[in-house]
């Protein structure tokens, strides 16, 4: 597992492949030494030869650059997008079996208000926040409603009589900056937001490992959780 998150991590990746490249050089030229003495022959489909040395390095080159190529897959493998039902599906599995998230919502509406093609995965959704709290899942969501009137904080006191709602939840009507985003952070280090564009919303998952930026954006939500 250590090995598997080194690999994800862009710094580590680049120290493994590097010691790959450097590894396989010197077994690849000895190989090549072994059965072909100074020079590869390419007798059996072309009418010249290659020197070991030059046929060797050429070899670990293509690995090299088959290893760099793997690594820029996995960075786009890592970093999905998804399609917004799909989003709100993760959001809701991840929801229901995690320990530890954190969560800052461009929106938190009472159920009463959901509307749309979301409505069903939203009802569910809160149904899934309120049994995760209830169970003392350390959960805690900040959302920003510009309007007056019932959130989906005011569901949950409703819903968890004998909770205290307001050591998971915080409704704010001002942003640190403009913002029309929504960022999940779980416990198994996977992050799940929206971004905005000029062409609408956009929504991700990506999976962070050992990364620093998660670490950046956990310790940044509680920063602002505890000045808010």
């Amino acid at each position: 597992m250590a090995l598997k998150n080194a690999w994800r991590d862009p710094v580590w990746s680049g120290v493994i492949a590097g010691a790959i490249v450097a590894i396989l050089q010197p077994v690849v030229l000895a190989i090549l030494g072994y059965f072909f003495k100074d020079r590869f022959s390419w007798g059996f489909l072309f009418s010249f030869d290659i020197p070991n040395l030059v046929f060797g390095m050429s070899v670990v080159l293509i690995v090299g650059v088959g290893v760099s190529a793997y690594r820029k897959w996995r960075e786009t493998k890592d970093r999905v997008p998804v399609s917004s039902e799909k989003w709100f599906e993760i959001i809701n599995e991840k929801l229901k079996e995690c320990g530890f998230a954190r969560a800052y919502l461009r929106r938190f509406d009472h159920p009463n208000n959901f509307t749309g093609s979301h409505k069903k995965v939203l009802d569910e959704m809160m149904q899934t926040l309120k049994q995760r709290l209830d169970a003392g899942a350390d959960i805690q969501l900040i959302s920003f409603n510009s309007e007056n009137g019932k959130t989906g904080a005011d569901w949950l006191k409703d819903e968890l009589a004998s909770s205290n709602v307001n050591d998971h939840v915080k409704v704010v009507q001002k942003q640190l900056i403009g913002n029309s985003s929504t960022v999940y952070i779980f416990d198994d280090r996977l992050l799940v937001y929206s971004k905005k564009t000029d062409s609408g919303m956009l929504y991700f998952y990506e999976r962070q490992g050992e990364s620093i930026m998660f670490e950046f954006v956990r310790r940044g939500f509680e920063e602002y959780w505890r000045n808010v």
